[in-house]
């Protein structure tokens, strides 16, 4: 396994791949596939089988590579033998919220949610989002970090932001790109980062794994 670990403060895309690349996007995320056909990809979608449960787990450098290095994987070993998908190469990508070095997950319910975001409040945490691509089982694997500071937030504040823009599918109980969230005072780091896929990370591999 190689790692690349790439500064988030470094605004770097990388330039751009050719837009007629072909991949699989080993991930059921809503938010990881508008990025990528935003930025005018093409892909299929297969998602990953077996992946890792980190929540609530120490954080350490290593943890959110491995759950999306095992996406990849898990999707290699659904295609391998499969003539026409075997030499396609696999993109796979994970997302991780961290305070106090320990990883926050999704939350399970409505107090959940403001257990989590009344821990936030007024704190400065970090996202980071791994990117795994692997190509006839070689894989290489590379992420990105953003820190994000957080208001002091009210009750008030975090149930109606809960009821409005419910948050349980999302790590850290918020979504950045939410309408009307004013949470943040300062990002520090790429927001594709925050949003759930990297695109200078993917930029990085992806050349790397053709070469």
């Amino acid at each position: 396994m190689q790692t690349i670990l790439l500064k988030s403060f470094i605004f770097l895309r990388g330039g751009e791949l050719d837009k007629n690349i072909d991949f699989i996007l080993a991930s059921k995320s809503s938010r990881r596939r508008e990025i990528l056909e935003a930025a005018g990809y093409n892909f299929i979608i297969m998602e990953a089988k077996d992946e890792l449960n980190i929540i609530g787990e120490e954080y350490n450098e290593d943890l959110v590579l491995k759950c999306a290095e095992e996406k990849a994987k898990s999707v290699y070993n659904e295609i391998k033998d499969n003539e026409e998908l075997k030499n396609k190469v696999i993109v796979a990508s994970d997302t991780i919220v961290v305070i106090n070095n320990t990883i926050i997950g999704k939350p399970k319910d409505r107090e959940d949610a403001h257990r989590i975001l009344s821990l936030l409040s007024g704190t400065t945490h970090f996202v980071e989002t791994a990117v795994s691509i692997c190509k006839s089982g070689n894989v290489l694997n590379g992420k990105d970090r953003t820190y994000i500071t957080f208001r002091k937030l009210t009750d008030k504040e975090i149930y109606d932001y809960i009821e409005n823009f419910p948050p349980y599918d999302k790590a850290g109980s918020y979504g950045i790109q939410d309408h009307g969230n004013d949470f943040h005072t300062k990002i520090d780091g790429d927001l594709d980062t925050v949003l759930g896929f990297s695109m200078k990370v993917f930029y990085e591999l992806y050349k790397k794994i053709k070469e």
